[in-house]
């Protein structure tokens, strides 16, 4: 009967370690950014040289990777952001999900001189030319904040001039 015990005491235990291990190694998923008032769209480019062969005008990216950084901005700066834009949308973002599969940190620091990621990166195309105008790009030795974030969504002509965010 005391060996009946222990075994039963020993298979709940490693049950509920079990459990703990699960919990905590499950992947948290990331808030839901309401695309109504950001306007994000997933872009099908496999590689940002397409952008050479788009119509001439301004087009405005969100690079993300599958990293944690991107999770944080999602998470600490683009939903706080949401919050408060919520009665005023700006122009769309089209987001780039980098992988393995698509653009390469080679051709986005040899072509595009982007340097880290998640950005926000404006393209202008001319006569068939993209380029950069202006970026806010993510680096280890440089995050930003929100803060930073509407300086350059300002910068560019995005933020909602109905919508004050300097204290």
């Amino acid at each position: 009967m005391k060996k009946l015990k222990r075994i039963l005491i020993f298979i709940l235990a490693i049950a509920a370690i079990g459990v703990v291990l699960y919990k905590a190694c499950e992947k948290k998923i990331a808030p839901q950014i309401d695309i109504g008032t950001f306007n994000l769209v997933e872009v099908e480019e496999t590689s940002l040289n397409a952008y050479d062969k788009r119509e001439d005008g301004d087009y405005y990216l969100l690079i993300l990777g599958n990293d944690a950084d991107s999770q944080y901005l999602l998470e600490h700066i683009l939903v706080p952001l949401n919050d408060e834009l919520k009665k005023h949308p700006f122009p769309s973002l089209e987001v780039v999900k980098l992988s393995d599969d698509d653009i390469s940190l080679v051709e986005l620091k040899k072509r595009w001189e982007i340097n880290g990621f998640p950005s926000f990166v404006k393209i202008t195309v001319l006569n068939q030319d993209a380029e950069i105008t202006s970026k806010l790009e993510w680096t280890k030795e440089t995050p930003f904040d929100v803060d930073d974030l509407k300086d350059w969504l300002d910068e560019n002509g995005l933020w909602p001039e109905v919508v004050s965010y300097r204290n």
